[in-house]
């Protein structure tokens, strides 16, 4: 059984043992900020912004992202339903490495259309996703999590797959998600008991989202494939402390 195979397997069990997830109990913050880790180290920071309406959800963020690899630097544009957080479009432009970057989403059905642009070279695209709802997905982009967790609790069957499209190549996969119970979580100041979602995309390790059973929004995430890890500041303050710092001096280096 290849490594998908067997996350997805992990991840059914566990959300088939937690049950389908419940609705949030209170309105989304209109701000939140995250800061991002790998290996411990510090290596950017996201702000958001969210406009609730009766005929759309936005999301709008700025983020920031540099390594010793390349620098990002991300403004990206998100709407969905306001009742099912079903996802109508996405858009990104900005700075990866070197290079200028633009990408634009819009979903209808099984089906995205839209573009992408790198360096002024602007590329149409379109395709059919399966299965529905279409997920997309763009690496560090706080929007699409706060979506994920959103849709798991409100409308969809737990757990589900579902098709997913990468925003900077409108090439598709699958993920598989679903919530799995609750973890206690813990800053220098506060502790919640969050909601657990697990999620594996093909091709990927499966990554967790402690979720806020109260807001509905992610505080704490965990990609161990990468070593990364994105704080809420509302949670854990503006200098949280990494929970997975790697050693000094690991076997091996790098």
């Amino acid at each position: 059984m290849g490594n998908f195979a067997l996350a997805r397997a992990a991840v059914l069990t566990l959300a088939l043992v937690a049950g389908a997830g419940s609705a949030t109990a209170d309105p989304l913050p209109s701000k939140l900020g995250y800061t991002f880790f790998i290996r411990g180290t510090r290596v950017g920071h996201a702000d958001v912004k969210i406009a609730q309406t009766s005929d759309a959800i936005r999301i709008n963020s700025t983020l920031e992202v540099e390594t010793v690899q390349a620098r990002m630097a991300l403004s990206t544009h998100t709407e969905a339903d306001p009742k099912t957080y079903a996802l109508r479009s996405f858009a990104f432009d900005g700075i990866k490495g070197n290079d200028k970057v633009a990408s634009s989403v819009t979903v209808l059905g099984d089906s995205v259309y839209g573009f992408v642009s790198t360096n002024g070279k602007k590329r149409t695209m379109g395709r059919r996703v399966t299965p529905t709802p279409i997920l997309v997905w763009e690496d560090w982009v706080p929007d699409i999590e706060i979506l994920i967790a959103l849709q798991q609790a409100r409308a969809f069957k737990n757990p589900s797959t579902r098709g997913l499209l990468l925003a900077n190549s409108y090439s598709s996969s699958e993920v598989v998600l679903g919530y799995s119970g609750e973890a206690v979580v813990d800053s220098d100041t506060q502790s919640m008991v969050a909601r657990k979602l697990l999620v594996s995309i093909q091709g990927g390790e499966p990554f967790e989202s402690l979720i806020d059973p109260k807001k509905g929004v992610p505080v704490y995430m965990r990609f161990p494939g990468i070593g990364a890890e994105i704080f809420l500041d509302d949670f854990f303050g503006e200098n949280p402390t990494p929970r997975h710092p790697t050693p000094a001096n690991p076997a091996g280096g790098g």
